[in-house]
């Protein structure tokens, strides 16, 4: 198992991105590593280059998750997971998902 068999989803929001981007660009590397940035709501980046391939993600507000002790984030960064795993991107081995300042 190698980085090319690892594929990362990362959290965040077009209201943070500004500034927790830099957390973002620590590590990714392009060509090398794969994955996407998830966020709330469409964004133009400048320096698109040094993100994951940008993905918005759906609206999970109808499902009604709070009421269950869930938080809206907590509901949306496992909602990140399945779809990745729905993507059914070849040759992965592992799902590493986190928060943009994670």
């Amino acid at each position: 198992t190698g980085l090319q068999h690892v594929v990362f989803g990362i959290g965040s929001s077009q209201k943070y991105l500004p500034w927790r981007g830099d957390f973002i660009r620590l590590w990714w590397r392009p060509n090398s590593t794969r994955g996407f940035l998830f966020l709330d709501q469409p964004v133009n980046l400048s320096e698109a280059a040094h993100f994951p391939e940008l993905k918005v993600s759906d609206n999970t507000s109808h499902f009604g998750h709070a009421k269950d002790g869930w938080d809206q984030a907590n509901f949306r960064m496992t909602w990140i997971v399945s779809d990745l795993v729905r993507m059914r991107l070849k040759d992965v081995r592992w799902f590493v998902m986190g928060d943009d300042d994670t």
